[in-house]
């Protein structure tokens, strides 16, 4: 019966977008790994134009290549890993999520993802990892085997993504190991390109480690006003009602043009701040906006103003807040076992706990969190 009365209310909230010709909301799936195909959405900047040549380049040279993608939380450094993916077709790409707080957590992840390819049996792969120490002792041997599994089947791609949260979590000792297994990966590679996206900090403690590897760098940025009527527009293009698609409405509809360029001052420039606000808008003006009304800048500030915050946003926070209790009470947790359990991917879990941090529900403790 429950779930029953969850589907007709959500039913009931995509009618409610018909006003507009939507067929749902645009933006229900915000962080690119809910997207099955990032190319219809994507808006091109000049960080694409500089990553585009990067890429291009190295593989035209059948070189090898070490680069960068710097970015904020929420900036896009996912969706351009996607991206490359999806560009490069006929070239193997290896995605690994950093997850993990440990350089032994990493190499598993590398070394399931070599299996899950069907470049190692499931077999070999238990016995090259059957136990820790063994990680820890042998890491740069590791890091040779893996180079060479790789280039089985000649020029392929890496992606370490999310980085930060073995870097900033790591003593000294394991960031050496961790160039040290970086540097022998590198050097060991002879046609290919290991792509690591990560945020500034970790970008600064890890470069101190990997000094002698020739690396480029591209640095994703705010997007301007222009770029997020673009990324809000392909969106909802893509959830228009086939008939509508033909009649001459404003791409940004129901959105005002001042509305989006207000969403993109709030959220700082920031691609994901914006979707989350675009959402939670469309969500929040299905009840309360006219019939095919467009939604204008005052409601946005009605509802969303910087100083009063969301009520939409306050609930999330207060219902993880609670999850969180109830579960590790007052014991000590990482990002990893929180997002586990309210069930978010880890970027998006680490925003919220630096919120619960910011309103003294948590505190810090070391790299791992307490409630207060």
């Amino acid at each position: 019966m429950l779930m029953m009365n969850s589907a007709k209310k959500a039913g009931i909230a995509e009618l409610g977008y018909l006003k507009w010709l939507l067929k749902k909301n645009p933006f229900s799936s915000i962080s690119s790994e809910a997207l099955s195909e990032i190319t219809p959405l994507h808006v091109d900047t000049e960080v694409d134009k500089d990553l585009a040549r990067i890429v291009r380049s190295t593989i035209e040279r059948g070189t090898k290549g070490l680069l960068f993608v710097v970015g904020e939380f929420g900036s896009g450094k996912t969706h351009r890993l996607r991206l490359i993916s999806e560009l490069v077709e006929r070239i193997p790409c290896y995605y690994i999520k950093v997850d993990v707080e440990s350089l032994g957590g990493l190499v598993r992840r590398i070394y399931e993802k070599i299996e899950e390819e069907g470049l190692l049996s499931k077999i070999e792969a238990i016995l090259k990892l059957r136990e820790e120490r063994i990680i820890h002792d042998n890491y740069e041997d590791l890091a040779e085997d893996i180079a060479n599994i790789l280039s089985q089947k000649g020029y392929f791609i890496l992606m370490l993504d999310e980085i930060e949260n073995l870097v900033q979590r790591s003593s000294r000792k394991e960031l050496e190991r961790l160039g040290s297994f970086l540097h022998r990966l590198y050097d060991r590679i002879e046609r290919g390109i290991i792509v690591i996206a990560c945020v500034p900090k970790a970008f600064n403690i890890l470069n101190l480690y990997i000094r002698d590897i020739p690396y480029n760098r591209v640095v994703v940025k705010r997007i301007s006003n222009e770029e997020a009527e673009l990324i809000l527009s392909k969106r909802l293009q893509l959830c228009r009602e086939g008939a509508a698609r033909r009649i001459s409405l404003d791409s940004l509809y129901p959105f005002k043009r001042e509305t989006v360029h207000k969403m993109n001052e709030i959220a700082g420039g920031n691609p994901r701040r914006l979707l989350k606000y675009a959402r939670m808008l469309l969500a929040s003006s299905v009840a309360s906006v006219l019939e095919g009304n467009a939604i204008g800048p005052e409601f946005l500030l009605k509802e969303f103003s910087p100083t009063k915050g969301s009520s939409h946003v306050k609930n999330d926070y207060n219902g993880v807040f609670k999850t969180i209790r109830n579960k590790f009470g007052e014991r000590s947790f990482s990002i990893i076992e929180a997002s586990k359990v309210i069930n978010l991917p880890i970027s998006e879990t680490k925003e919220l706990l630096e919120k619960l941090v910011e309103e003294n529900k948590l505190m810090r403790d070391g790299f791992r969190y307490k409630v207060c």
